[in-house]
């Protein structure tokens, strides 16, 4: 029973880290565009509208 509670908050704590640098390099990618003057919809993001 410990032993997958160990490997979910293992498994999470690398999705932590793996989400934030991907939301990172999104982040750049997105000034890089605006800064181009060009629309930047970042991926896996629903449209409300």
């Amino acid at each position: 029973m410990i032993s997958v509670v160990l490997i979910a908050v293992l498994i999470g704590i690398v999705l932590i880290f793996a989400v934030g640098i991907a939301s990172l390099v999104f982040t750049i990618i997105g000034l890089v565009k605006a800064a181009d003057g060009k629309v930047y919809r970042f991926p896996l993001c629903i449209r409300m509208l």
